[in-house]
């Protein structure tokens, strides 16, 4: 896993401290019925979503009416079956999606909308190969470093 702090620290030089509490964590955990990966907690900690970042515009990760969050739209798409209770979506880009699984590898993968279904995510059937990350860290850090070589 990578240095958690390194990647705060080069966070924190170019966007603002923006974190979860505890108890927000645990409200995602309890609402959509998983258990979040320590690195996904840590980065949490001072990244809340909500911005783009390396080109990504993450949901929000506190639930808010008023924006999308990851909360309401992984429901959303569990209730569509597109989704099991182990993914959470992340990101959803003009012809893409970024969807998170929190209990296997690859973590992250950023596959093209139409290919969103649980068939496609347990049988690692996509037509066209998708970007993958095994741990949300090495996700993270790979778009925040694209974000700062555009600086």
């Amino acid at each position: 896993m990578k240095n958690i702090n390194m990647i705060k620290s080069k966070y924190l030089k170019f966007f603002p401290y923006d974190g979860l509490s505890i108890k927000e964590i645990e409200t995602i955990e309890n609402v959509l019925k998983v258990e979040l990966p320590v690195d996904f907690k840590k980065i949490a900690s001072f990244f809340s979503g909500g911005i783009s970042v390396g080109g990504i515009d993450f949901f929000d990760f506190k639930r808010d009416d008023n924006n999308l969050n990851i909360i309401d739209e992984t429901l959303r798409l569990r209730k569509e079956t597109l989704l099991n209770e182990d993914m959470i979506f992340l990101a959803e880009l003009s012809e893409s999606c970024v969807i998170f699984n929190v209990k296997a590898e690859p973590a992250i993968v950023w596959c093209d909308s139409i290919e969103v279904s649980i068939d496609n995510f347990l049988n690692n059937s996509f037509q066209n190969s998708p970007n993958t990350w095994d741990k949300f860290c090495d996700f993270f850090l790979e778009m925040l470093n694209s974000e700062i070589e555009d600086f």
